[in-house]
């Protein structure tokens, strides 16, 4: 059995989902919902190469079919979790993220400066 990369292996959908989601939360300012899309977008483009790879890797370790099963259902899943995951932390927890990455960025200036 052949392997193909097609258009919407690339996650094209997903590139273009997560980011309308979060940006037409309109009770979030407009600098946190460009942010977070720009953050989700890199997300997506990091892991849908391991996505990917991870797919044809089953499939010439292991079996196809198993590889089909990955592709067709788990990594759709997955993807599904994965934008709604971010969604939820985005929304939930960003405040929570920047305060702590901030904190994070001052205690490595003040190191830096001794």
């Amino acid at each position: 059995m052949d392997a193909a990369i097609v258009d919407l292996c690339v996650g094209d959908v997903e590139l273009a989902l997560l980011p309308a989601i979060i940006l037409s939360t309109f009770d979030r300012s407009l600098r946190r919902r460009i942010v977070g899309s720009l953050v989700g977008v890199t997300m997506i483009l990091i892991v849908n190469p391991l996505r990917i790879f991870t797919v044809l890797w089953a499939g010439s370790r292991f079996d196809w079919r198993v590889a089909e099963l990955m592709h067709g259902f788990t990594f759709r899943v997955m993807l599904v979790l994965i934008i709604l995951g971010f969604y939820y932390i985005w929304y939930l927890k960003y405040d929570s993220i920047a305060e702590a990455l901030n904190g994070f960025t001052e205690k490595t200036r003040s190191i830096l400066k001794k």
